[in-house]
């Protein structure tokens, strides 16, 4: 709708900037063939008795008529250029029109229509139009013949029609009343139909910053979700990393102090010994926690790579029990992000300890390669096992990390407990 309504405005903005023209160029034509037409029949003598000075010559009227109506038009299209002299082109308009008016002698004032609708099209501020309106039709009052001769001596174009036969004065003063009507029927349509358009623009306005609202309403309910969801999720991987950090820990210590029990009566000092790496599981352990909470990378691995800090934990693990865990890994071409590194980890971590924990496992082998297009880690243990897999807390978590990585993971029961992990190869993490 509005640029329908901007293009019929356009138009109708030409149409008056051409009918104009003709107008002028009608009006300028009458004084210069009027005179042409008064020395060949003779009536000079009796034309010059019938005003009190002798006019201008009409070749002066007809090109200084042009030539003004092309400065005019000039200023109209420099002044859509948004210059810096913008305002001293409207006044410019405004004195070439008036002078327009006086070199046609008073004859055409509708021009001033014209301009005004020239610098209400440009504008574009309905603040701006009742002033412009007022102006505009003041100076169409005053630039009307009858007032205007009495300030400036010109004469009237009539004075020139009289001397033509009656039917050629009827058909010049028709089609002069019929462009003279044009006009004003044109800068009407102009008014009427840049009313409309800008009612249909403010309504418009209007209904896009209902829309803005009701979208904003809406972004501060998404974001009040979303930052729901955040938290929940921050709650998740909180809980995760304290159940791994304190499932680890605990684990390490029960069978610590397992086997301090097992051997206090007949070593004390390797008890001793013993109680020491389960003290220092401790501490690092209250370490882990801390670094969970402030939401930081596992201890092991804040300056190490994964494998050192997978060796590490397979390290305390085998200092605090009876566990012989093997590590093959073959990720040593492998570039993967801190954050992947953490839950891989992590996931490792939560089997070792769930081999211990629930699979009573003496043995542990891990396997870490690169299979085609996917990490694949594979943790066999030769606990006790289990027919029916029931997801605990603790493989609901692995299944999460895994899934956060777009990965799968499988689970198996027989033989031990197998868990196979596989993580798809993601653009910008290359391998050799």
């Amino acid at each position: 709708m509005k640029n329908l309504g901007t293009k019929h405005i356009a138009y109708i903005h030409n149409s008056l900037l051409l009918l104009n023209f003709i107008i002028v160029l009608f009006n300028a034509s009458i004084f210069l063939l009027s005179t042409k037409y008064l020395q060949a029949h003779g009536y000079a003598s009796a034309f010059l008795e019938n005003l009190s000075y002798v006019p201008p010559a009409p070749e002066k009227t007809f090109f200084g008529a042009i030539l003004l109506f092309l400065v005019l038009l000039a200023s109209m299209y420099f002044r859509t250029k948004d210059s810096y002299i913008v305002y001293w082109l409207i006044y410019l308009e405004i004195i070439v029109m008036i002078t327009l008016i006086i070199v046609l002698n008073g004859s055409y004032n509708g021009i001033v229509l014209l301009v005004f609708a020239d610098i209400l099209y440009n504008t574009k501020k309905i603040k701006y139009w009742p002033a412009l309106l007022v102006v505009s039709f003041g100076l169409l009052i005053i630039s009307d013949y009858a007032i205007l001769s009495l300030i400036v001596r010109m004469p009237s174009i009539e004075t020139y029609i009289n001397f033509y036969p009656s039917g050629a004065r009827t058909l010049i003063l028709f089609f002069r009343n019929i462009l003279a009507s044009l006009n004003i029927v044109g800068f009407i349509s102009f008014l009427a139909t840049s009313l409309f358009v800008q009612q249909k623009e403010k309504q418009r306005v209007g209904e896009q910053l209902a829309m803005v609202s009701r979208v904003n309403v809406e972004l501060k309910n998404y974001a009040n979700l979303t930052e729901k969801i955040g938290e929940d999720n921050e709650r998740k991987r909180i809980s995760r990393e304290i159940h791994d950090t304190l499932g680890h820990a605990l684990t390490g210590i029960s069978a610590g102090v397992d086997a301090c029990i097992a051997i206090i009566d007949i070593d004390p000092e390797k008890t001793k010994q013993q109680l020491l790496l389960v003290s220092d599981v401790v501490r690092m352990g209250i370490k882990d926690v801390r670094r969970s909470l402030y939401k930081l990378r596992p201890g092991v691995l804040e300056d190490s790579t994964l494998k050192d800090g997978l060796t590490k934990m397979i390290a305390e693990y085998e200092g605090v029990s009876n566990l012989k865990i093997d590590l093959y890994y073959k990720w040593d071409n492998v570039d993967i992000e801190n954050t992947k590194e953490d839950i891989i980890f992590r996931m490792i971590q939560e089997s070792i300890t769930n081999s211990l924990r629930h699979g009573h496992a003496t043995e542990i082998e891990i396997n870490m390669f690169v299979y085609e297009n996917e990490y694949v880690i594979i943790i066999q243990d030769n606990g006790t096992g289990c027919e029916s897999i029931k997801c605990g807390y603790g493989l609901k978590q692995m299944c999460e990390r895994v899934s956060i990585l777009n990965g799968t993971i499988r689970f198996s029961g027989e033989n031990g407990f197998r868990t196979a992990i596989e993580i798809p190869i993601e653009r910008g993490i290359n391998y050799d």
